[in-house]
């Protein structure tokens, strides 16, 4: 078995073997440097030429078609000086090199992840973990384990749970939180983000029951005597989110330090935020400061209405002028045109219900107007962009949004006209079921954390 125990910028070493439980870290240079070894050939090289780091004797994987394998590596300045065989790379020894020998083990390119909320999910590191939880009576008592060890009043929060776990419902329910807390506020996120799970203190709290409205992008699951059921689709999440107390700056601080240790046991290297994050760019900056931030980050600006205003612009000028190194650097915009297949959130195209779905909840809508009416200067700030769409419906009508965008900054990008006629035929004939949207969306957009 492979398992990874160490990352070097961007790349990391795989142990065969069981006794090792992950990546291990620390950060000299943004560099793991912590395995032990020795080797002390003969030829030294002079300082200015001499590597910071060598791994010696290894399985190196290095996506090079002409040189798929080799043995051994050098890195000076964090960046890759040689591969090649060991004896050829240990010509980069200095007095002042560590050389690491890795007798045979694997050693891969760091793995860069396109779709990460990471503020949002390393606070949840924080709270209740549900992620192989495939029981009701699991996560209950995962819940009151917590509950025990963080006694109080105050809130319990946690991330993880799958609709499966509850049936053909796959939905939770109130009364399954209430059966183990009900004197204190639960609020559980499902894995993808996009439905939350509440037990009746948090409602109570909220303020959400049978009298309150479904919000635009949103569902509030509902018994049938119309009372709240404790599940929140979408942007209903907020109704209760909205009353949860804020971390402050040293929990957000160490939840991220939480979240790199995450990434680093799964040798991650590379992130790229799709939301939640950019508001916070100064917190990766204090720790790349600290020479703790041991990946590297590409942040976008989540997008709410009404659109890109000239202070979001500002917002995003700055933010392009102020981070744009190897290690933090962002300014691409994300908007939202739909949920997830799972509670029935996304715009999908069903045989039979179609006609209805459009007249009834409004599908056409979910392109929100300030992507399809924005003005040249818009246009600009707006790219790049990072869209969310899920629904087999929305491919036909994302495909001319994104044509624009790419247009406005030269970029050929000329398959709307002829894709999207063919997009809308595919969906036609391979849709089968039920109508699964489930919810109407118009030009508001939630910011759930699996978006």
């Amino acid at each position: 078995m492979l398992k990874a125990v160490k990352l070097t910028r961007g790349w990391q070493l795989a142990s065969r073997g069981s006794g090792i439980p992950g990546m291990v870290s620390a950060a000299v240079a943004g560099l793991a440097l912590l395995l032990a070894g020795s080797i002390c050939p003969a030829q030294v090289a002079s300082e200015s030429h001499a590597a910071d780091l060598i791994l010696t004797h290894a399985k190196v994987y290095t996506v090079n078609k002409g040189q798929p394998w080799a043995e051994a590596i050098a890195v000076k300045d964090g960046k890759i000086a040689a591969v090649g065989k060991s004896d050829d790379v240990l010509k980069l020894l200095g007095a002042r090199t560590k050389v690491i020998d890795t007798h045979g083990n694997l050693v891969l390119p760091g793995f860069g992840d396109a779709h990460v909320h990471f503020m949002e999910g390393s606070l949840t590191l924080l709270g209740v973990k549900l992620d192989d939880a495939t029981t009701i009576a699991d996560i209950q008592k995962r819940v009151k384990e917590y509950a025990a060890a963080h006694p109080g009043n105050g809130w319990i929060f946690g991330m993880g749970w799958h609709y499966d776990a509850f049936g053909e419902t796959a939905l939770p329910d109130k009364k399954f939180l209430d059966e183990i807390v009900n004197d204190r506020p639960v609020f559980l996120s499902c894995f993808d983000g996009h439905t939350s799970w509440a037990n009746s203190k948090a409602l109570e709290m909220a303020g959400v029951g049978r009298n309150t409205a479904d919000p635009e992008n949103g569902k509030i699951v509902r018994d049938a005597q119309g009372n709240p059921t404790g599940a929140l689709k979408e942007s209903a999440s907020e109704l209760v989110r909205r009353v949860v107390p804020q971390p402050t700056r040293d929990e957000r601080l160490k939840a991220l330090q939480a979240g790199l240790v995450e990434s680093r046991s799964h040798g991650v290297t590379r992130i790229h935020s799709a939301g939640g994050d950019f508001e916070y760019f100064d917190l990766y900056d204090e720790l790349r400061k600290n020479g703790q931030l041991t990946a590297r980050f590409y942040i976008s600006y989540f997008l709410d209405p009404p659109g890109l205003t000239p202070e979001i612009l500002k917002s995003l000028d700055k933010a392009r002028a102020t981070y744009h190194d190897e290690w933090l650097s962002g300014g691409a915009v994300k908007t939202m045109l739909d949920g997830v297949v799972e509670s029935h959130t996304a715009a999908m195209l069903c045989l039979g219900s179609f006609l209805m779905q459009f007249a009834v909840q409004g599908a056409w809508g979910v392109i929100p107007a300030h992507l399809t009416e924005m003005s040249p200067d818009a246009i600009r700030g707006f790219y790049p962009g990072v869209t969310y769409q899920l629904g087999n419906l929305l491919a036909a009508f994302n495909l001319p949004i994104q044509e624009r965008l790419a247009a406005s900054h030269g970029y050929p990008f000329a398959l709307a006209a002829t894709i999207g006629p063919v997009l809308i035929a595919v969906a036609v004939l391979t849709a089968i079921g039920k109508d699964a949207t489930g919810i109407r969306f118009g030009t508001k957009q939630s910011s759930a954390v699996g978006d």
